[in-house]
């Protein structure tokens, strides 16, 4: 990566002959500036990935559908504000009729609520978590269940941002 940048920060250190140039100096200035974004851009896109899951093999699609709860009777205890309640979000998981043109179903939510919440949490900058917004998975949001066997094994998960 030196390398690259190494040639064009030799430009801008290029002895003048004659009067000083304004105009050259701002192109040579601008030229280093953009290549050293585009470098920047690049390490980044590399080091957070926008990740996809792979496409189901199965002969289902997926549905998903997310709730929202409040519990009036049970007053939150992680807050200052007295008059908040209880709340839970919960996303259901669930065979559907595959469909190719749907718009698929984000891989969280509220990604800009959750993931700066979640670097509050666990300490590290929220601009590591912001690219889970463009994450998408392979659900489908609110289509229909698929006609599948009741006793076909369910699977559930529970799980919280510390033990």
């Amino acid at each position: 990566m030196l390398a690259l940048v190494l040639p064009f920060v030799r430009l801008l250190r290029r002895p003048m002959v004659g009067r000083f140039d304004a105009r050259v100096w701002i192109v040579r200035t601008a030229t280093v500036a953009g290549l050293a974004g585009g470098v920047i851009m690049l390490v980044v896109s590399v080091a957070l990935p926008v990740f996809h899951f792979p496409v189901p093999t199965g002969r289902y699609g997926i549905g998903t559908v997310t709730y929202h709860w409040v519990d009036q009777a049970r007053p939150e205890l992680f807050t200052a504000d007295p008059a908040a309640h209880r709340e839970l979000m919960a996303q259901v998981w669930y065979p559907a009729t595959p469909s190719r043109d749907a718009e698929r179903a984000p891989y969280i939510a509220d990604a800009d609520a959750v993931t700066s919440a979640s670097a509050r949490l666990a300490g590290p900058p929220p601009f590591l978590f912001s690219h889970f917004r463009h994450v998408t998975t392979n659900a489908v949001a609110g289509v229909p269940l698929d006609d599948v066997d009741i006793a076909t094994p369910q699977a559930s998960s529970l799980t919280g941002l510390r033990n």
